[in-house]
């Protein structure tokens, strides 16, 4: 080592300059052979250091400049940054906030560049605890905020987040992504509470439809999948199985002026084997396709007449037997609703043709 400045009493002491062997060098006061008090310290790799010195260890306030151009104003203790500093880094990013052991450790804010902004808790340079991320839109505007707990630098725990004109969510989180249970407000006043899984609503959940629909039961990536109750504006109701968001597999629904439906659906229509009971006391059972009677069915009139037959695009159509509440029966082809070529019709043992008397 070389030293250059005030000695006492065969120590330096005073005004100094002392350049080490490996060429790092302080320039500054020294108080029986330590530094002491306001000195200069260039590091051997370009970090040059000012402030405050104590028994030889960097204590209180001072600033520390790094090659790359970031520069550090704050708060020392025992050679570490600890206690209140300011980071401005060479992009122009900047945090100013509490440091324990020469990492962002407590209260603090974090301004990007770009304008985005954390202000809240840290635990050893991550965002650890309470906090509030605020994401820039154009003129200086808040594109996207949230609101909560943070674990690791990640959104974690509970929290709200503001998606800008996408709406909002306030619920748990899960490594920056909804997971748990949350509610989100969308912009078009729907609403939906319950489980969520990687950002998707999973799980059970209900959704209320600003047009006046409600769906309530099981979720999965993000739609309506498995057993649920959809309940429509008009007072409609269907409770069973869904597939992507649609009725498919088997449901009931309830219509508001007393019909019901009870069998196997389709992407949303009534497909495959199902009883449909009419208010109005008709009741017709067998085959559909897309939400028209079509195949093999029974339909039963309030009259008492019963159709047993084929069906097409909801019309008697095709062979059928056709019994009328007086017991004479009708056998033969059908068309588009009526009688057709050629048939059987067997009177009624009832009827007046049977009579010997007639």
């Amino acid at each position: 080592m070389r030293y250059s400045g005030d000695i006492e009493n065969g120590l330096m002491h005073g005004q100094g300059e002392l350049t080490y062997t490996n060429g790092e060098k302080y320039i500054g006061i020294f108080d029986q052979g330590k530094r002491h008090g306001l000195g200069k310290f260039h590091h051997s790799d370009g970090r040059i250091h000012e402030g405050q010195w104590d028994a030889d260890r960097i204590h209180g306030p001072g600033s520390l400049i790094y090659p790359n151009g970031d520069k550090f104003e704050g708060l020392w203790d025992d050679n570490s940054i600890h206690g209140h500093g300011i980071l401005l880094n060479s992009q122009g990013d900047k945090y100013e906030g509490n440091w324990r052991d020469g990492l962002k450790h407590g209260q603090g804010v974090f301004t990007y560049s770009s304008g985005d902004r954390y202000e809240g808790l840290w635990e050893d340079n991550k965002r650890h605890g309470k906090g509030t991320v605020i994401y820039a839109g154009e003129n200086d505007t808040i594109y996207e905020k949230y609101e909560g707990d943070f674990a690791n630098d990640l959104m974690h725990g509970f929290g709200k987040y503001y998606y800008g004109d996408q709406g909002i969510y306030e619920g748990d989180w899960l490594n920056n992504r909804m997971s748990g249970t949350g509610t989100y407000y969308y912009p078009n006043d729907d609403v939906y509470i319950g489980s969520w899984v990687d950002d998707l609503k999973h799980g059970q959940g209900v959704m209320t439809y600003h047009d006046g629909k409600k769906y309530e039961g099981l979720w999965e990536n993000g739609m309506p999948n498995g057993s649920g109750l959809l309940t429509f504006a008009n007072g409609d109701v269907y409770e069973g199985q869904f597939v992507d968001g649609r009725r498919e597999g088997e449901g009931t629904m309830l219509f508001s002026n007393g019909d019901k439906y009870e069998g196997d659906w389709s992407n949303d229509h009534q497909h495959g084997s199902g009883t449909f009971h009419y208010a109005d006391g008709t009741r017709y059972k067998g085959q559909w396709s897309l939400g028209l009677r079509d195949g093999v069915g029974q339909l039963k009139n309030k009259d008492g007449s019963l159709y047993e037959g084929h069906f097409e695009k909801g019309i008697r159509s095709g062979d059928g037997v056709l019994t009328n509440p007086d017991g004479s029966v009708f056998k033969g082809a059908w068309k588009e609703g009526r009688p057709y070529g050629k048939g059987y019709f067997f009177l009624s043992p009832e009827s007046m043709w049977n009579r010997s008397d007639y």
